[in-house]
């Protein structure tokens, strides 16, 4: 689809759905890829770890910036399977720059974390931790966009 020259393309996501006591899982959840000029943006969306992010970026990629989340993860035996982690988050952003090998130019920009208190981690935790995972990659600290809220950046 598009809209005013940016190109949209809906991407899997891995989530429950539901607005009432009766519609469980009977709609789709997704993330957008985005894509004006030679500029390309990954918004996962909320999503849990699952197999695709790969084909997503092999499919859509390379993309200069993914918007990831990081947090609402604790309890893992509970929210694994809707929301990453902070390790999880950075393993799907390598994921969708594998094709392209270009994860060390892409800008990861962390969401989904810190307006409230949803889940059992600190409130704090989930940018600290991607940090840890970030650097423990490899990737370049350049690149880890870790905005303040409201913050704005230009790439």
């Amino acid at each position: 689809m598009e809209v005013l020259g940016v190109t949209l393309a809906c991407t899997p996501a891995q989530h429950f759905s539901g607005r009432g006591f009766t519609d469980r899982n009977q709609s789709l959840w997704c993330g957008w890829a985005l894509k004006a000029g030679a500029t390309r943006v990954y918004f996962c969306g909320d999503s849990g770890y699952h197999p695709r992010f790969e084909e997503i970026g092999r499919r859509l990629g390379p993309f200069e910036v993914a918007l990831m989340p990081i947090g609402a993860y604790e309890p893992r035996w509970f929210m694994a399977p809707v929301h990453m982690d902070p390790n999880e988050a950075v393993t799907a952003f390598r994921d969708l720059h594998r094709a392209h090998d270009s994860e060390k130019r892409g800008v990861f920009v962390p969401m989904h974390w810190g307006t409230f208190r949803l889940t059992d981690e600190p409130v704090e935790e989930p940018p600290i931790l991607t940090a840890e995972h970030w650097r423990k990659a490899g990737l370049p600290d350049a690149n880890l966009w870790r905005l303040a809220l409201g913050e704005t950046r230009g790439h």
